[in-house]
């Protein structure tokens, strides 16, 4: 009679057909407000707009479904992803999709954002060159600087396979080592100023340069990678090494100094060096500062949130949209967030000399110090 009666309740709970789920999918964009857009997608509403605008070829899809899920909350979810972080679940109840579509979408959002962006470039046009070094020469009078490098370790899930222990950085965790180049200047004040123009006069193109725009980007390299390493096999610094520029790099001790590539002198013996050097110190902090920012703009990359929890592939493209997506916002004159961790990137100074010939870069920096430092 006992197997009589289980049997029974268990075929009447089959029985029971589930019931479908309606989700609340409200366009936040018609509801929220701009402060509150802006603190929870970094963005105002016209910049959503034009982000949506431009991903929608890549997120719209044919489809009969009733309710398909719109470009609009896809890209909402991944800039609220990547701006706070957090677990799928929160995201999902936010914006009316499922735990398993906030993956979904995360990923084809991701693609879309660095498909649909193209704006990081290495400046090769004189007249482009000519910018940056006005921007950079402007924060400590060093001269025919094109960019500063630097690298920033952006801490991601333990990787599963035999290369697990080339992702273990020096700080101990598994990230990437990304490598980037910056332009312009920032520091506190030019924050300051620059929140007081958004604010006020929103309407001018006048604080634009007073970001750092990244102009080139590299990350896919494990976090036990040295940053020297990852130069000399990049893109940029095979360029640097074979075709004469006129300017150079300024980078940390950790890299080897080349007729392209400035580093700061180990043990400064005249007062002539000791002014390269702070020149030296302190234009090459505004990548560092621009590290700062971006991981404050898109907390995501920050090892305040935990980690990227992604394998190193998909990873490295969330990284590689969220330097894009900070060029856009400065294109579209976005004030930076003002966090604690503001002040600079805390990962990466590697600063030990790298065992590499460095005699052509040695000789054109004591011919520099000699005309500009003495």
């Amino acid at each position: 009679m006992a197997t009589y009666l289980l049997l029974k309740e268990k075929l009447s709970k089959r029985s029971i057909k589930k019931q479908r789920v309606f989700r609340d999918r409200t366009c936040l964009l018609d509801i929220v407000s701009d402060d509150d857009l802006y603190m929870n997608y970094r963005m105002d509403r016209e910049s959503c707009f034009e982000l949506i605008n431009l991903a929608r070829p890549y997120l719209q899809r044919d489809t009969k479904r009733s309710v398909p899920i719109s470009p609009e909350t896809q890209v909402l979810a991944t800039l609220r992803f990547f701006s706070k972080g957090g677990f799928y679940s929160e995201i999902g109840q936010l914006h009316g999709i499922s735990t398993p579509s906030v993956s979904r979408i995360l990923h084809a959002t991701t693609e879309a954002i660095c498909n649909s962006l193209d704006n990081i470039h290495f400046p090769l046009a004189v007249s482009e060159q000519r910018f940056v070094k006005e921007g950079l020469h402007q924060v400590a009078g060093f001269p025919r600087v094109l960019g500063c490098i630097d690298g920033t370790l952006i801490p991601i899930q333990a990787p599963t396979g035999d290369d697990e222990p080339a992702y273990v950085c020096r700080k101990g965790y598994h990230a990437i080592n990304t490598q980037a180049v910056c332009d312009g200047k920032l520091s506190h004040t030019q924050i300051i100023l620059s929140l007081f123009i958004f604010f006020i006069i929103k309407q001018s193109n006048t604080y634009e340069c007073f970001f750092s725009r990244f102009l080139n980007v590299v990350s896919r390299w494990p976090g036990a990678t040295h940053d020297a390493t990852v130069l000399s096999n990049s893109a940029l610094g095979q360029h640097l090494e074979n075709t004469p520029i006129d300017g150079w790099l300024l980078g940390d001790s950790g890299y080897p100094s080349r007729s392209w590539l400035l580093t700061p002198i180990l043990e400064a013996q005249t007062y002539p060096e000791e002014r390269y050097n702070n020149c030296h110190s302190k234009t090459r902090n505004v990548i560092e500062r621009a590290f700062g920012v971006l991981k404050s703009r898109f907390r995501c990359l920050h090892k305040s949130t935990g980690c990227l929890p992604f394998s190193p592939a998909k990873s490295s493209r969330i990284i590689m949209a969220c330097f894009k997506l900070h060029n856009f916002c400065i294109s579209r004159h976005m004030p930076c967030v003002l966090d604690d961790d503001i002040d600079g990137d805390e990962n990466d100074d590697n600063n030990f000399p790298v065992t590499a010939p460095q005699n052509d870069g040695q000789s054109v920096r004591r011919n520099l110090i000699k005309d500009r430092f003495a």
